[in-house]
């Protein structure tokens, strides 16, 4: 049975700009200088797919959460 290892990433917006700020509830080191994209094209060469998505309510606040198969 394969099993999944997972990943939950919330973006943080400064300025117009979308980065990655907490991974996993920590918060990323000069989490302002990768921009989200960037996050995101490293985490796909890693193995990580993106499966969903939720928005806080009431907050600009959004979860994305990744799985990979587990070796």
């Amino acid at each position: 049975m394969q099993r999944w290892e997972y990943r939950v990433v919330m973006p943080h917006w400064v300025n117009g700009f979308l980065f990655a700020r907490y991974v996993d509830d920590q918060e990323l080191k000069n989490w302002k200088k990768t921009p989200l994209r960037t996050f995101l094209l490293e985490l796909g060469a890693d193995g990580w797919e993106m499966t969903g998505t939720i928005s806080i309510t009431g907050s600009p606040m959004q979860c994305l959460f990744f799985k990979r198969p587990l070796p």
